[in-house]
């Protein structure tokens, strides 16, 4: 451990001029209370704002759109038919596994086995539902039946597509799918014959979609991802040729959005309410870009970046009261970026990591959430630089089971009025570069570094760099590091 060269008066004339707002060189700081409850009135503001936003033109005018980005005009030359709803289960189960699709077809009415196919060619809301009211499947609550946009087909809907719950519809995507101004919604009673049953919409294989200036809402059920609301699923040899992204919209009573093997999709400016689960989810990912979003009472995690989603970018990015953390990564997550974010008021852990290398966190705000600020555990190679983690009903930032040879770096963050500035269990290297901790008292540092309490104590501001070290994990039971973004093939 890093030893203090300072006499013992030396560092307790420290501790009374930061006790007193006098240490050298501290500027006056925004004052944590204040900071907090800039926070609650920041969340009860924004959260009416969302509150009034239910149609695609509320959504139009929050970003300031005049009109609609009509999509590119085409001939209508779709070919609808009816096909057995197994054949498509059995091909969805290629990509996705076959968790909970039995309740697909309990969902159906009178043990229906049929769904409305865009076989080939371009589509738009009206033709389908033309069609479907042409066989007999659209009713008070919209379509009641599921929906299969084919790998040669494209849909495009700029009106209300509505998905009846009662009559077990939904939306499997293997074509390219565009919302541009429209919505869809399930709507209806409780299905009869499975009562959790909720409409979903799922892109698969070689599908793909650009939605902007949407409303998505009340959509999904249960724990697979393929019918967990909005999903997208890459996987097999065939790839969609067009990528995938969301823009400007909401997605409000969606259980959750995940994304799977999906190559650089993009989610900005767009508004995640009340899910039910972990509001976006991404997995197996690459180089995903999420940027100017907006977590509101998510059910679960906001953001779950997880089993070796890589090269993901966040930024702009603000988290109101997530159920349980705000953003985690783990699972191999390597090269995560985050940058201008901030956490309030998450149930559990503000930002969570865990066995992801090579994680880059700039300008993090972490708010007064219910256990730690920032958790990393088994993250090499990674730096925290110019945040503040305040109000941590535990610990500010918790560092641990880092294997010998790790370097955490954490410059220029402000610490200040959590239960513990620093807690530690096998840290490693933590090296600590101008960080403010006048305001963390009484308890700086706890674990296996809380020897060297004094010596932070003594500079508050840290001034003067400090290297803190401690033991660490056996490197050999840890995979080799990767700190670069994946290629896009």
């Amino acid at each position: 451990m890093f030893r203090s060269l300072l006499s013992p008066s030396a560092i307790t004339a420290s501790l009374l001029l930061a006790w007193f707002g006098l240490a050298p060189g501290v500027g006056k700081a925004e004052p944590v209370a204040q900071i907090l409850s800039q926070a609650q009135a920041d969340y009860e503001d924004r959260a009416a704002q969302i509150a009034a936003i239910t149609t695609p033109q509320d959504m139009r005018l929050r970003a300031g759109h005049a009109a609609v980005p009509g999509p590119q005009s085409s001939q209508l030359t779709a070919e609808f038919d009816l096909i057995d709803l197994r054949f498509v289960l059995i091909e969805m189960a290629r990509t996705s596994g076959s968790n909970e699709q039995l309740s697909v077809l309990r969902a159906q009415p009178d043990g229906r086995l049929k769904a409305l196919s865009v076989r080939k060619g371009a589509a738009d809301l009206a033709a389908v539902i033309s069609a479907a009211e042409e066989m007999g499947f659209y009713g008070a609550d919209g379509l009641t039946i599921p929906l299969i946009i084919q790998a040669d087909a494209h849909l495009t809907i700029a009106g209300p597509l509505l998905l009846d719950r009662e009559n077990g519809a939904f939306v499997i995507n293997f074509g390219r799918t565009k919302i541009i101004g429209g919505s869809i919604t399930g709507t209806g009673g409780e299905n009869p014959n499975i009562s959790e049953f909720r409409p979903f919409f799922t892109t698969l294989g070689t599908g793909s979609f650009d939605i902007r200036d949407a409303v998505i809402q009340s959509l999904g059920y249960g724990s697979a991802p393929a019918f967990s609301g909005f999903a997208a699923i890459e996987a097999g040899l065939y790839r969609p040729q067009a990528r995938s992204s969301i823009q400007n919209t909401l997605l409000r009573d969606v259980m959750s959005t995940q994304f799977d093997g999906l190559r650089a999709p993009s989610i900005s400016g767009s508004v995640f309410d009340q899910s039910g689960g972990n509001a976006l989810e991404l997995r197996q990912t690459q180089n995903a870009q999420i940027a100017d979003n907006l977590f509101i009472n998510s059910g679960g995690d906001a953001l779950r970046i997880t089993h070796g989603a890589t090269g993901t970018q966040i930024s702009g990015v603000d988290i109101y009261q997530a159920r349980l953390n705000g953003i985690r990564i783990n699972i191999s997550s390597h090269a995560t970026q985050l940058d201008d974010v901030t956490i309030w008021k998450a149930g559990k852990i503000g930002l969570a990591v865990d066995r992801s290398d090579c994680i880059a966190i700039r300008r993090l705000s972490v708010l007064h959430p219910g256990q730690k600020g920032v958790s990393l555990q088994r993250t090499r190679a990674s730096v925290l630089t110019d945040s503040r983690v305040l109000g941590s009903r535990n610990a500010g930032v918790f560092v641990a089971d880092q294997p010998f040879g790790t370097v955490l770096t954490l410059a220029r963050n402000r610490i200040a009025a959590n239960r513990v500035g620093i807690s530690t269990a096998a840290p490693a290297e933590i090296r600590m570069d101008a960080n403010d901790f006048t305001e963390q008292f009484p308890r700086f540092l706890k674990g296996d570094l809380s020897g060297s309490t004094a010596t932070l104590t003594a500079d508050l501001t840290g001034s003067n760099p400090l290297i803190l070290q401690a033991g660490g994990t056996d490197p050999a039971l840890a995979s080799p590091m990767t700190c670069t973004r994946t290629e896009e093939s």
